[in-house]
């Protein structure tokens, strides 16, 4: 009634208790090692850029103010180095799996603690006494009209 479009509610789930979800279910795998490695030293590169004055400290040999080609080279080859120790301390091949709302509207999310059976039977429950105040008031409506026509 606060104008939320949304109701939320929050449970908690126990290991070993019975999940039941409906959705779409994806893996997505990680990057391989070398690939986190060449992604982690592109970000050390940026990171160096950043800093001209760090970088020209460190990697500026020939002390002319500027980072050539050959000293570029050696930053290149210190991050990967750095990038490569980074990756096998924090290497993490394990896929995610997700569970979300299909792009394809019509296809229901549903994600619950509950056996499915009993919840199928929670819907039907409810779905009959929708119908059955549905047909109530329709009735009501129908007699309304017909006292207003007699009238």
């Amino acid at each position: 009634m606060g104008g939320s479009r949304y109701r939320y509610s929050e449970s908690r789930i126990h290991p070993n208790d019975l999940l039941y979800g409906l959705g779409l279910f994806q893996t997505i795998h990680a990057e391989s090692a070398s690939e986190q490695t060449e992604t982690r030293a592109s970000e050390i590169l940026n990171e160096w850029k950043s800093d001209h004055t760090a970088l020209l400290a460190k990697f500026d040999a020939n002390q002319d103010g500027e980072v050539d080609l050959k000293e570029w080279n050696r930053a290149r080859q210190v991050a990967a180095g750095e990038a490569h120790s980074y990756v096998l301390e924090n290497y993490d091949s394990e896929p995610a799996h997700i569970l979300c709302r299909s792009p394809v509207r019509y296809q229901h999310f549903i994600l619950a603690s509950k056996n499915p059976l009993k919840l199928a039977k929670q819907y039907r429950w409810k779905s009959l006494i929708l119908f059955v105040v549905f047909l109530g008031l329709v009735a009501l409506d129908f007699n309304l009209v017909q006292s207003l026509v007699s009238a």
